[in-house]
């Protein structure tokens, strides 16, 4: 049979490197204990010892090489004819012990080329911060705002289970689009969604959310093809896409924290979605995003969008159909391409 567990401890959890280490194991009037001091990698020291009562005291000195942790392994032998407990005749125990070393050091093994940013991790009490994202980064990045027109109007008087099939089967159709370009939906709000395009630079972003907003117009059309075919009124979105400065981190309490964006560029996308339903276009596009991804905007037919929560108007070209971007601001020698 298998060994069977052997309890015994240390008088102390931790040692300095040089102190004295008692093991404190319980054994019978007669025996034997293998005693076996380990690293995680080898084996420093073996040693048997003869029960001595109640309790057997096996003494070490603490040394360099048992940092940070050394490893008691003990294994306990009765005599094969002994009546004074029931325990079995083999028994196994292991116990870590600290070995404190104040000459080791943390050595930094990473080579930098280029300046980098320090988080701390560990707290002075040795308790743990939250993850490096919690402590958030300024990015200037494109965000989409995307939501689907007359939603409530559409489900009024579905069962719960049609509205949340159809939810689901519209951002099937859509959201592909939007990762296939480099997006992530942050997060997604009843029948629309946030997304962002973290990408290496501003200007990458804002070709990026320039892709997907027409990916995203194409994706639209043939799921509505499919609702056509099944003798259902087809889907009407809008959409705001703007580039400015946001904040990105873990946003929450700790330990129910998820990864987030905030700032004015999220307000803005959101007001230019909002400007859609009147001006009955699918699009909004900033003209931030599309300087940023290298337009001549001074050839486009721009309007001024004075946005509820937005000190200045924003200046931002209406697209009727999303599948029409290209076409609406690329010249011959110019192409929308993440």
């Amino acid at each position: 049979d298998g060994a069977s567990v052997l309890t015994f401890s240390a008088e102390k959890t931790e040692y300095a490197v040089g102190e004295a280490v008692t093991l404190v194991i319980p054994t019978p009037q007669q025996g034997r204990a293998l005693v076996s001091l380990e690293t995680g990698s080898r084996v420093l020291h073996t040693e048997w010892l003869d029960a001595t009562g109640s309790e057997t005291r096996y003494r070490f000195r603490a040394s360099e090489e048992m940092a940070p942790t050394v490893y008691a392994h003990v294994t306990l032998l009765q005599p094969h004819a002994q009546t004074t407990n029931d325990r079995p005749m083999r028994l196994y125990g292991v116990t870590p012990i600290e070995v404190l070393d104040e000459r080791t050091r943390l050595a930094c093994q990473i080579r930098p080329t280029e300046p980098i940013t320090v988080f701390r991790v560990f707290r002075p009490d040795g308790g743990r911060n939250r993850a490096h994202a919690s402590q958030g980064q300024e990015r200037q990045l494109a965000v989409l705002f995307l939501d689907m027109r007359g939603f409530t109007a559409r489900t009024t008087g579905q069962l719960p289970y049609d509205i949340v099939f159809l939810l689901n089967r519209f951002f099937d159709a859509i959201v592909p689009a939007i990762t296939a370009d480099g997006g992530v939906v942050d997060k997604y709000m009843g029948d629309g969604l946030l997304a962002v395009f973290e990408t290496s630079d501003t200007e990458n972003s804002a070709k990026a959310g320039l892709k997907a907003a027409m990916d995203v117009g194409r994706a639209l059309q043939r799921f509505n093809q499919q609702l056509e075919a099944e003798g259902s009124p087809e889907i009407r979105i809008g959409m705001g896409l703007h580039l400015g400065d946001l904040v990105l981190g873990e946003i929450g309490a700790a330990g129910h924290a998820s990864r987030t964006i905030i700032g004015d560029a999220v307000n803005v996308a959101s007001r230019l979605e909002a400007e859609t339903k009147g001006l009955g276009a699918e699009l909004l596009v900033s003209a931030e995003v599309l300087r940023a991804a290298g337009i001549d905007c001074n050839r486009l037919d721009l309007s001024l969008f004075q946005l509820r929560g937005v000190a200045d108007p924003v200046p931002a070209l209406p697209v009727t159909r999303a599948t029409e971007l290209e076409g609406s601001v690329a010249t011959p020698e110019q192409t929308i391409s993440a």
